[in-house]
């Protein structure tokens, strides 16, 4: 196996862990009651999911542990494959039904109303909760369509979802669940940034992050 192919699948590695790292702050922001910050970690955990779900549907095509690197990282300075991009080739490879890349792509045009224009139009604060709660309906109906190609992908014996390199720790991509409350990969905590974090998400108790203000 070439050195290329090793660092493909730590990269992926790394992606299943910033995966984790939002749903760790997704379940914050849910938890805090924060509307507008649910609403943007809610797109970027849906773009998660679909990404994985398209590595999975390649690796079942090429009976293979291919894993297209543009699908789980993003050249420095490059413009990478967009929100968008990525609902259109779910829907073309069939991740995805037309009805449910019709609700993704409505639902971006109201995420971008309440990340770049809450304060210069009529958007008030009760549709941003009523966006949000849209999205919270729809992240399920996005891992239904992972989980599918997930298992599709297992009854086929081949891919990531199986084995991983001998060199390189088992991952259970599978198990990422939005409901999870333990991080289930080694590298979500450097995700993150600092073992501090993890306390301040309410992963473990803790007053308040070392040196930080209240």
């Amino acid at each position: 196996m070439s050195g290329n192919q090793v660092n493909v699948y730590d990269r992926f590695v790394d992606f299943l862990a910033g995966h984790q790292a939002a749903v760790d702050l997704l379940e914050r922001a849910q938890d805090h009651k924060s509307p507008i910050e649910f609403v943007v970690l809610a797109a970027s955990v849906i773009d998660a999911f679909l990404r994985e779900a398209l590595v999975y549907e390649h690796q079942i095509k090429t009976q293979s542990m291919a894993i297209p690197e543009s699908l789980v990282y993003q050249q420095p300075r490059s413009s990478g494959i967009s929100e968008r991009g990525i609902y259109m080739k779910a829907r073309d490879a069939r991740v995805i039904s037309p009805e449910l890349f019709k609700r993704l792509s409505d639902l971006y045009d109201d995420r971008s109303a309440v990340v770049h224009r809450y304060i210069i139009t009529a958007i008030t604060t009760e549709r941003v909760l009523e966006i949000a709660a849209q999205y919270e309906e729809i992240l399920e109906a996005v891992q239904a369509a992972r989980d599918e190609v997930s298992t599709r992908l297992m009854n086929a014996g081949c891919g990531t979802v199986v084995e991983f390199p001998e060199d390189l720790e088992m991952v259970d991509a599978a198990a990422l669940d939005v409901d999870i409350e333990e991080p289930k990969l080694g590298t979500v905590e450097d995700k993150h940034g600092s073992s501090w974090v993890k306390k301040y998400l309410g992963k473990e108790d803790v007053d308040k992050p070392p040196s930080s203000k209240p």
